[in-house]
C-alpha cells in the first residue's frame, strides 16, 4: 500500500524498527488488525480527538506512564 510506504522504510532499517508508530486516522474502518500487525502499529487514534487529550491517548496505546515521563 502507497499509504504505508513510510512504514515499510521505517521497519526495514535496523535503527528504526522500533520507533514506536501511532496513527491518527479519520476513517479507522479501512484499518484491519492484519494490516495493523503487518506495519506493527501501536494503535489508531480517530481523527475526532481532543488535542488535550492526545497525550495521554498516546501514552496509554503505548503503555506509558505519562506522569514520569514529564516529570
Amino acid at each position: 500500500m502507497v499509504e504505508f510506504s513510510i512504514l515499510e522504510q521505517l521497519r526495514a532499517q535496523p535503527i528504526t524498527q522500533t520507533i514506536p508508530v501511532v496513527l491518527l486516522a479519520a476513517r479507522a474502518k479501512w484499518l484491519d488488525s492484519q494490516l495493523l500487525q503487518r506495519y506493527q502499529v501501536a494503535g489508531v487514534i480517530p481523527n475526532s480527538l481532543d488535542p488535550a487529550k492526545l497525550p495521554e491517548q498516546i501514552a496509554n496505546l503505548l503503555d506509558w506512564d505519562l506522569n514520569s515521563q514529564i516529570n
